[in-house]
């Protein structure tokens, strides 16, 4: 039923579901966390008590960078369905990605298709259609990850159902020659100048991340 027996400072008491996380740490120690608290006030607890794993910490940039060039191949052969990119600007995020893309021989348009700079929801329903099959990647277009209608597209965009149905439903203008529903087959990635923390939980969920921040050192 998922509860256990556990010992609570040495007394053995009914862990029920749900009721405790843990979290690990560098150290391997745990550390509970209490439902009836808040997200904030425990991660502040914790974080007061135990130096937590910080990816960034554990894997230099040079090793991001080769998880990303991997990452960059498997969006490209279809083994990926999202991938998200955040870091600053100038350290390489755009190069990186068009040069897996092109190692791939993939050919634009009949491949892959960019969009850099700035979209509307409807732009971005049209484009998935237009494109639909293909590799789609948003490069500094962060317009479509903050907007809250286009994060909607793309959550049944990249849905983890079999079929992934997109959706433009309303009363009035329609979206050009575009259907009001489609099934979408593509593959996207985002590369995003945003840090990582402003990106909304449902796009992560659905997506691979990585994050190629760097600390002055």
């Amino acid at each position: 039923k998922g509860d256990a027996m556990i010992k609570k400072n040495g007394q053995p008491v009914w862990r029920k579901t749900n009721k405790v996380r843990v979290l690990k740490t560098k150290n391997n120690k745990s550390v509970p966390f209490d439902n009836t608290k808040s997200e904030a006030e425990n991660i502040k607890a914790v974080r007061e008590q135990l130096n937590l794993v910080n990816v960034n910490e554990l894997y230099n940039i040079n090793q991001r960078f080769d998880y990303l060039e991997a990452l960059v191949r498997m969006a490209a052969s279809g083994i990926l369905v999202s991938l998200i990119i955040t870091g600053e600007g100038g350290i390489g995020k755009t190069y990186t990605v068009m040069e897996q893309i092109q190692n791939k021989h993939m050919i634009r348009p009949d491949d892959y298709y960019v969009i850099k700079g700035y979209s509307t929801t409807k732009g971005l329903y049209e484009t998935l259609y237009e494109h639909n099959g293909k590799l789609i990647v948003f490069d500094d277009c962060d317009e479509v990850l903050l907007n809250d209608n286009s994060r909607n597209i793309l959550k049944g965009a990249l849905d983890s159902y079999e079929e992934r149905l997109v959706s433009w439903v309303k009363s009035s203008a329609s979206v050009g020659d575009c259907p009001d529903e489609f099934i979408f087959d593509g593959r996207i990635i985002f590369i995003s100048n945003l840090h990582r923390s402003k990106m909304h939980q449902a796009l992560l969920s659905r997506s691979t991340s990585i994050d190629l921040s760097m600390t002055t050192n």
